[in-house]
């Protein structure tokens, strides 16, 4: 219960958030590895660089003074340095100066990025100043450092950053020959471990940025006139339900006895109003072409939505998934969240050393919030695929084809879009602003260019470069997809042989999980992704195999996922062929306490590992092999006490008609929330700190933001689609002829 239900307070209560490197696919971890090696220096390192940092940070007042004098003998255009020079006698540059990065406080507690102030660099040119002499256009840039060599000044300025204010005319790759000719003239023993000089970046017409600019805009004018006809139907069907209303009461009908009733006795026209305003809509629904075009009406799609039911109870939903659901993303984002919050705070190292408590080990512990939705697919495709068999109507072939087919149109229009999105209207986001973190060859946009978007979307990004594939998060759709495509035959052998079948799947179950114990055995891997032990680095480093690509695969391939999946396909199969379940107090209390006790085990008993007592090789052997099976089992068993009608107030919470519509668009919102995490704090212009309030306010704002949005746009990308497959899969029945 509290694994499931509380996370989101833990945030508030422990205060003390976690970072992790890379597992889920959005952020690069060079530079999170590099500051998490600073945990490594011994106290005379710390000593030495301390020493060697004093005039590192007066770096400023150096390139002021040196950059003058030598911009004559630095190879640069004449439009570069008659720019420098019309900065030099201006009567008044103090707020091109005073925009510059200053390297500060907090070096030795992870802070690499000193920015300055973009936004005074942008209006330096400003009327207010008066400047006499004509005063060039100037744009902010950014020092990139980066260590050439294995020493503590490669772990320091690992991708350090600071800020400074140039002239538009000088290019990158000059600011680079001025930066690093002024380091040159400083004292020798300063490094210039200046590895680039960046700027905005600019807006790249691509073939893709194109064809996302025409696709959208074609799908927003689809979206539009289908709103348009749904709404213009609602008005005519009203108008001549008026007028008809109008007629009827001039003209009443003879022999009709309710006209001699009195009129509040009188409900037979109140009750024929709607039947016959449906009627008259169905009529005029058929004509050519026009009810396929309602499929894309927003107002009929939010209204699917928004509705409690929305059809799910006719094929036995199981009412406490949907809280399960939502709460379950909610963890994911949260996990997400730390994770990219930890490459642009100015207090990483803080942040890490905060991450050791025993409840956060629940946020750096995040994994199994994935395995919840592999429980729950697995329950629900063996569930309503059993109950789909039942009353099928079609023949056995076409009822497969059907199956495979509903969910392709149910994942792939979404997730090309999103791709879409990604490499196209994604970009327009950052052109308003300055911040290092949003560069042209951002990671998440790169991931995406030429042909590495195929294995993405062609659900194959589980297998085929998982780690740095396009919108890399998705690789969890592409094991559901991969579990889905193999799931008939395990349905069908259940069905027609029950112990069999579910022996089958039991030895599957076994199977992941022995995969997953031998690789770890042998391997020397850390526990879980090995995102629970980054708090602690040394521990992490000295007791196991950082970087083995089988932690790779145990993270993001299906047959070391499937355990989870499984155990959802034998649940599903519990709840189809039990009508009731009788227990006794006893055994409901048994539950509700092996519940706790597995998913506590799943989740925290790695704390003692970010504290300094690694479990061994064959602890984290055994450990591997069984927590997503301990985490499966125990939200499992919650759902068979609500669904059984033993989760009292749980199931109230679970079931409860606010978790609905946001159920209905979990998908959508999951593959929208991380490009919400990354839009936003790799916009941030200056590096965040992070504080307990600060954390929790961009947690709670992201997630709000992600389901404010997907609400609307799964009206876009996800619920037209499906509303089409079914117009065409069952056709209205043809008018019926008159009577001659």
């Amino acid at each position: 219960v509290t694994m499931n239900v509380g996370f989101l307070l833990v945030a508030t209560l422990q205060l003390a958030p976690v970072v992790s490197a890379t597992p889920y696919g959005i952020v690069s971890g060079d530079r999170l590895r590099r500051l998490l090696e600073l945990q490594l220096l011994s106290p005379a390192q710390d000593d030495m660089i301390v020493k060697q940092l004093d005039y590192t940070h007066d770096w400023h007042a150096h390139f002021r003074t040196h950059v003058f004098p030598s911009i004559d003998t630095i190879n640069i255009s004449q439009a570069c340095s008659e720019a420098w020079s019309e900065i030099e006698a201006a009567e008044d540059s103090n707020k091109f100066w005073d925009s510059f990065g200053v390297v500060g406080a907090g070096l030795l507690d992870g802070n690499t990025r000193f920015l300055g102030s973009s936004q005074e660099c942008a209006n330096a040119k400003s009327p207010d100043y008066r400047v006499s002499r004509p005063f060039p256009d100037v744009t902010p840039r950014f020092v990139h450092y980066i260590g050439e060599e294995v020493s503590v000044w490669h772990v320091l300025l690992a991708n350090m950053v600071v800020g400074i204010c140039a002239p538009t005319a000088c290019t990158d790759d000059e600011m680079h020959q001025i930066v690093y000719n002024t380091h040159h003239h400083g004292p020798a023993r300063l490094p210039p471990f200046i590895h680039a000089v960046t700027s905005k970046a600019p807006l790249r017409l691509t073939p893709g940025f194109v064809v996302g600019c025409v696709l959208f805009s074609a799908l927003g004018a689809l979206v539009l006139a289908a709103t348009a006809a749904d709404v213009s139907l609602d008005v005519l069907v009203h108008y001549v339900t008026k007028v008809e209303e109008k007629g009827a009461e001039q003209q009443p009908l003879i022999g009709d006895s309710s006209a001699d009733l009195p009129a509040a006795l009188d409900t037979t026209e109140d009750e024929s109003k709607p039947a016959e305003a449906a009627a008259r809509r169905v009529v005029l629904e058929g004509l050519p072409g026009l009810r396929y075009l309602l499929c894309f009406s927003f107002k009929a799609n939010m209204y699917g939505i928004l509705s409690s039911g929305g059809g799910r109870a006719n094929r036995g939903h199981i009412e406490c998934l949907d809280g399960l659901r939502v709460m379950s993303l909610g963890w994911v984002c949260l996990g997400h969240t730390f994770l990219y919050v930890g490459t642009v705070v100015d207090n990483p190292l803080y942040l890490l050393q905060r991450a050791r408590s025993f409840l956060f080990q629940g946020v750096a512990s995040a994994s199994p919030s994935v395995d919840t939705f592999f429980l729950l697919s697995g329950l629900l495709v063996m569930h309503n695929t059993l109950k789909a068999l039942e009353g099928r109507r079609r023949s056995l072939l076409q009822f497969w084809l059907l199956f495979y087919l509903r969910r392709l149109v149910r994942l792939w229009p979404a997730m090309l879009l999103t791709i879409l999105f990604t490499v196209s209207l994604f970009q327009l986001w950052g052109l308003h602003l300055y911040s290092p973190n949003w560069q042209p060859q951002d990671p998440l946009i790169h991931a995406c260019s030429g042909t590495r978007w195929l294995p993405t979307a062609f659900f194959l990004n589980d297998f085929i470069r998982p780690r740095d594939s396009c919108i890399g998060w998705t690789w969890y759709v592409a094991n559901d997809m991969t579990f889905f495509l193999l799931s008939p035959p395990l349905i069908l052998l259940i069905k027609r042989h029950s112990w069999v079948g579910r022996g089958a799947v039991s030895a599957l179950v076994l199977g992941s999980c022995l995969i997953c114990l031998v690789a770890t055995a042998v391997e020397n891997l850390p526990p879980s992704d090995g995102s629970p032990l980054f708090s602690n680095f040394r521990v992490l480093v000295a007791n196991y195999a950082v970087g083995n690509p089988w932690t790779d695969r145990m993270y993001y391939t299906p047959y070391c996922r499937f355990m989870s999946y499984g155990t959802g396909l034998l649940l599903g199969h519990f709840i189809y062929t039990h009508r009731t379940l009788p227990l006794t107090p006893g055994q409901v209390a048994g539950m509700y306490l092996s519940s706790v006790a597995l998913a506590g085990t799943a989740v925290y008993v790695t704390y003692f590992g970010a504290n300094g007592h690694a479990m061994g090789r064959a602890g984290t052997a055994l450990y591997n092999g069984s927590f997503r099976l301990m985490w499966s089992v125990a939200v499992g068993q919650l759902v068979v006490l609500c669904h059984f009608g033993y989760g009292w107030a749980l199931n109230h919470v679970l079931s409860a008609n606010f978790w609905k519509p946001l159920a209905k668009v979990t998908y959508v919102a999951y593959l929208l929330h991380a490009l919400a995490i990354v839009g936003y704090l790799d916009g941030l212009e200056e590096p965040a700190h992070f504080t307990v309030s600060n954390f929790v306010l961009i947690y709670t704002g992201l997630v709000v933001c992600v389901y404010v949005i997907a609400v609307p746009l799964s009206c876009f990308i996800e619920a037209p689609f499906l509303r089409l497959f079914e117009s065409i899969l069952h056709p209205p029945p043809p008018p019926p002829r008159p009577i001659d």
